[in-house]
């Protein structure tokens, strides 16, 4: 999920390599939302043999704080669809730099329990990923600069804690000591 909000135009770039094998042709469609719950609607449908890697660019229709992006590739028996260098660009409203927040995950490594913190915004969410991306819990509507995360019982080892601020989504790595 992406913030758009800073941009008066929002563009999609990224290179495409869609080769056709004889008569068989592989298929692209981007897809975007502008909000979680919201319907995909199709972008632009790619159906045709690109013989070489080729910059796309998609003018983003709508801009909002929850934009999303999906890429659907359609195997037909080509030689694939190879997508690179994916990139939000544009023209930016404002020149104002925004500091990022700064997080804080104590102990760490720890045992059990640990403490997030953040220094100057209130935290609204975290989730719990393991190693394989798999989401082992979320936590909503905490609202509060500080949070304590409990992992009694979690097998020890590397997990990602995904702390989503206000206005910013932050994502932190933990060690559980066994």
């Amino acid at each position: 999920m992406m913030d758009l909000t800073a941009y008066s135009v929002a563009e999609l770039r990224f290179w495409l390599f869609m080769q056709r094998w004889g008569t068989r042709q592989d298929e692209l469609t981007v897809f975007y939302r502008t909000a979680p719950t919201a319907a995909w609607i199709p972008l632009q449908t790619y159906n045709t043999s690109i013989t070489a890697w080729t910059e796309e660019v998609i003018t983003l229709p709508e801009i909002t704080n929850q934009v999303q992006i999906a890429f659907e590739g359609n195997a037909r028996f080509g030689f694939g669809v190879c997508i690179d260098d994916i990139l939000i660009d544009g023209n930016i409203v404002s020149t104002a730099e925004k500091k990022p927040a700064k997080i804080w995950i104590t102990p760490n490594p720890g045992k059990d329990f640990f403490t997030i913190r953040s220094d100057r915004e209130e935290i609204r969410e975290i989730d719990l990923y393991d190693v394989t991306g798999k989401l082992l819990f979320r936590r909503s509507d905490i609202n509060s600069p500080e949070q304590r995360l409990d992992l009694t019982g979690k097998e020890g080892g590397l997990y990602f804690v995904r702390i989503t601020l206000s206005d910013e989504v932050i994502l932190r790595k933990v060690t559980l000591l066994p």
